[in-house]
């Protein structure tokens, strides 16, 4: 086996002036998995996932703005058990990736920046997510059942 002898190291300047040696690229295999890692690659997957459910919710504006027959083709379509689902996806990614905006909100003020902390407001910004969806879906899924109460 032959070793790769390439230099992973470039040469720079610190703010001093001197001369340092510093990585060009660290891999993952270097770094230790932490909780923010996860929570970084949450909030960025929730931010695509937000993006994807507003293509959906444009969807139903079409249809809402064309009415009549496209109006209820899109809410039939909308309306599907799997789009239900996508729909409570979307949702909960949204709630998700505003109470971390909200949280790196909270570090960009250099507040909350120990790891002790950090380790923390992990698993609270889970819980704060998994509530307030289940507030907002809780609160849909109800007005939906007294309306459909009510048309009887």
């Amino acid at each position: 086996m032959v070793a790769d002898r390439r230099d992973s190291l470039y040469e720079g300047v610190n703010s001093d002036g001197n001369r340092v040696r510093r990585p060009k690229s660290p891999h993952l295999t270097i770094y230790k998995f932490r909780l923010s890692m996860l929570m970084s690659i949450g909030n960025r997957m929730a931010g695509v996932v937000s993006t994807v459910g507003l293509g959906m919710f444009a969807f139903w504006l079409r249809g809402l703005a064309r009415g009549g027959a496209t109006y209820r083709k899109s809410n039939a379509l909308l309306c599907h058990p799997v789009a239900r689902l996508t729909l409570a996806g979307w949702c909960a990614a949204s709630i998700y990736h505003f109470v971390v905006g909200l949280r790196h909100l909270i570090w960009d003020d250099a507040h909350r920046l120990e790891k002790t902390q950090i380790n923390r407001d992990g698993p609270r910004s889970l819980v704060m997510t998994l509530m307030i969806t289940t507030i907002v879906l809780g609160s849909l899924t109800m007005r939906a059942r007294r309306r459909k109460g009510a048309e009887s």
